[in-house]
């Protein structure tokens, strides 16, 4: 289930993370208020970015440890790995401008071994001229895998361009069934 930020305020408390070993890359994986905030690969050159924006956002730091809705997410995530999942039931809150949940909510509607472009992801989201800021907020995507911005590729399906890493994208893809039919370089 989608939802952006309660109107509620949030209890003066850090958020909860762990780290996880995926069988692609290294995940962090947060969550507030019984919903999952972040699963996020911590190599990402964005990382660091959306770690700050949920702490100036949810105006708390980061504690580690773990929590009922991220033992869930664990669980989830180690499904969808051995292909016994093709989507998640985990409740998500989503932090970040209303443009940017307006694209994550609109990838999250492309299903398990579907792709879209960003283009196809811009339009959706209302705003078909802006191409590259939709690039800029899938790329922004602070629920790696739970929301599949793995997904998205380029209109020419040329460039893998990807948090975790195109290794990684291409990784996920194929997992899902999608076989990439042409070459593909790493932006």
């Amino acid at each position: 289930m989608l939802d952006g930020p309660s109107s509620t305020n949030l209890p003066d408390q850090a958020i909860p993370y762990v780290f996880w070993d995926s069988p692609c890359g290294r995940l962090m994986i947060a969550s507030i208020e019984n919903r999952l905030v972040m699963s996020d690969w911590v190599q990402s050159t964005r990382h660091q970015e959306i770690v700050h924006r949920l702490q100036r956002k949810l105006g708390r730091g980061f504690a580690e440890q773990s929590t009922p809705v991220i033992e869930k997410a664990l669980a989830e995530l180690r499904e969808y790995f051995a292909g016994q999942r093709k989507s998640f039931s985990i409740e998500v809150l989503l932090v970040g401008t209303p443009f940017q949940i307006s694209v994550w909510k609109t990838i999250s509607a492309v299903a398990y071994g579907s792709q879209t472009t960003y283009a196809d992801i811009a339009a959706a989201a209302g705003r078909p001229r802006a191409i590259r800021a939709a690039g800029t907020a899938v790329g922004s995507n602070p629920l790696s895998i739970i929301i599949g911005c793995h997904r998205v590729l380029a209109s020419n399906g040329s460039k893998l361009s990807y948090g975790g890493g195109a290794a990684a994208k291409k990784f996920l893809l194929e997992l899902e069934g999608i076989r990439l039919t042409q070459a593909v370089s790493c932006p």
